[in-house]
């Protein structure tokens, strides 16, 4: 029986779209878009064109509303919640509109049928996601403090997990940041039901006036398939690409020359410019965001 696949690619702004069939390009936080969030506010034109091209997390079951601090989970949650309406599809998965696995899409079952999941190859951090957490803190709106407020939070209820988690969090940093993935359905189900009473608990704990619970959140995706990994599953790690490749034009063409503004959180703006696979970053006036 041949096997099916779909990867959420999650979108909060308008960008460009990938036609490819085991692509569902899903409109995260739809309830709340017309708010100023963290890269201002969507003109009407803007919203109007997430409407017309885009899924929206905020039908049927959904926590749209949550989208301005748990970020992606809110679409996350939105596929699990309706998983026969994009399918039922074998295998899942999550790309962003401007972070895509560097794999040839078109073909990526061929990688399933040899491994279980695929995860993001990213620089390792050996001190750990704690120390590396108070790395971010330096940079973002964020405390030490919550890492501890996680580890409490996961001891309460998963205790006989704790031990294992704990070392995990102050000992090992082995790239799956993002939320990036590609997992069985059963994997993926498996990964909701565990995930979202762990946010639900930190909602109870942490502010919800930034985006720290979904930050939090991208280290338990983290464990969750370091986990897969000890369980024996196979893990391929793919690296990162700003387009899906693909034998095209589109894609040889950013590979030669691609322009990309970026904002930040605290409203700082930088240019990424690549001519010829080298990257130069170019810093811009600061963006009028409160």
């Amino acid at each position: 029986m041949s096997k099916n696949i779909k990867i959420l690619v999650v979108f909060h702004k308008k960008d460009r779209i990938y036609n490819s069939k085991i692509f569902l390009p899903i409109h995260a936080g739809r309830d709340i878009a017309e708010q100023k969030l963290k890269d201002g506010k969507l003109s009407k034109s803007e919203y109007d064109w997430l409407v017309k091209n885009l899924v929206g997390d905020n039908t049927g079951d959904n926590v749209s509303f949550k989208n301005s601090y748990i970020n992606e989970m809110t679409a996350i949650y939105w596929a699990w919640k309706h998983y026969e309406e994009i399918g039922n599809p074998d295998f899942i998965g999550v790309n962003h509109y401007r972070r895509y696995f560097k794999i040839n899409h078109s073909n990526i079952l061929k990688y399933l049928k040899k491994y279980d999941f695929i995860s993001l190859s990213r620089p390792n951090f050996p001190e750990g996601f704690v120390k590396q957490w108070e790395f971010c803190c330096k940079v973002s709106n964020f405390n030490i403090s919550d890492m501890e407020v996680l580890l409490e939070v996961y001891k309460k209820r998963n205790f006989e997990d704790y031990e294992q988690f704990n070392q995990y969090m102050h000992g090992f940093n082995d790239g799956n940041m993002m939320n990036l993935f590609v997992m069985s359905k059963q994997d993926f189900f498996r990964y909701c039901e565990w995930i979202f009473p762990l946010i639900w608990d930190l909602e109870e704990h942490l502010s919800t006036s930034n985006r720290v619970i979904g930050m939090l959140a991208e280290r338990l995706t983290a464990y969750y398939l370091w986990k897969l990994k000890q369980e024996g599953k196979r893990e391929f790690k793919a690296r990162l690409a700003d387009v899906p490749p693909a034998f095209s034009w589109d894609y040889i063409s950013s590979q030669i020359f691609s322009y990309r503004e970026k904002v930040q959180t605290n409203g700082s703006r930088h240019a990424v410019l690549k001519i010829l696979g080298l990257g130069l970053n170019i810093k811009l006036k600061k963006a009028d965001i409160v």
